[in-house]
């Protein structure tokens, strides 16, 4: 058996790994190479899921999947708006919560409903053999695939990966549809635009996305097992949040210095832009 290449770094070597927030092409080859792998592949991905769906172009095509065949995250997740979240400097509110939709793929957490869900996602997998492939290339190794929409105008609030308490998975995004324009991810303050795609980010960090343009946004989002990718494993969350100091910046719309953000911003409604 292959020991991975970071049992020889050093302590703060490892640390640093643990708390990074955004993970870019060169940070690590292990990452790299699952990114050389599927990158070319994003065509081919994104020409088999918008096959059924009718359209002059591709956003008239992403806009009948969105509304079709994908589910709100929040909601689906069963996501709940706590009294405190709605106060103080947290200014977008509710009404956000329908703009990440997600077409789910695979979802390895043990939770509850997982096998109701699984009908659905077997139905999406079966009619994409692409995406097939890659499963099966990296199937040990998965904890969730899923294509991900973000509605035209719109904000997907800060939130954390519930399913990746312990810090076993990094979050990979690959690029099947991201037009031009201020299309961004945030981790704790730190910014990266999804035209750089394909990135990876620790989803247990608060982060938000931003879709400032008027048109959808469909990426493909794979969570793999560090190790494998040749990272070590992070921190637990709580412990985490703590060290990279995003504890309570839930609470706290992200915004970009001298920004002035507009209560009234509402999905598919960025009317301070």
């Amino acid at each position: 058996m292959q020991l991975p290449d970071y049992v020889n770094w050093s302590a703060e070597e490892r640390h640093q790994a643990k708390i990074q927030g955004i993970f870019r092409h060169g940070d690590y080859p292990g990452l790299d190479k699952v990114f050389d792998d599927i990158l070319p592949l994003c065509p081919q991905l994104l020409e088999e899921v918008l096959q059924p769906y009718a359209g002059d172009n591709i956003q008239q095509q992403l806009h009948n999947m969105y509304v079709q065949d994908t589910l709100p995250v929040f909601e689906t997740a069963g996501f709940n708006v706590s009294r405190e979240a709605s106060l103080g400097n947290k200014q977008l509110g509710k009404k956000n919560f329908d703009s990440w939709h997600a077409f789910n793929l695979v979802w390895n957490p043990k939770e509850l409903g997982k096998n109701v869900m699984e009908k659905r996602m077997k139905k999406n997998r079966d009619r994409l053999p692409v995406l097939q492939s890659i499963i099966k290339k990296y199937e040990e190794h998965i904890n969730v695939i899923t294509y991900s929409m973000i509605a035209p105008n719109s904000v997907v609030l800060r939130h954390t990966g519930h399913e990746n308490v312990l810090g076993n998975f990094l979050r990979l995004h690959f690029p099947l549809h991201v037009p031009e324009g201020d299309l961004f991810l945030e981790v704790n303050d730190e910014e990266i635009q999804f035209s750089e795609a394909p990135f990876a980010f620790n989803n247990q960090i608060v982060h938000s996305a931003h879709n400032r343009t008027g048109k959808h946004r469909l990426v493909m989002i794979l969570d793999l097992y560090r190790p494998y990718l040749g990272i070590p494993k992070s921190y637990k969350v709580d412990k985490l949040q703590e060290l990279v100091g995003c504890t309570d910046k839930y609470l706290i719309d992200y915004e970009r210095e001298g920004e002035i953000l507009n209560p009234s911003w509402k999905s598919g409604a960025i009317d301070n832009d």
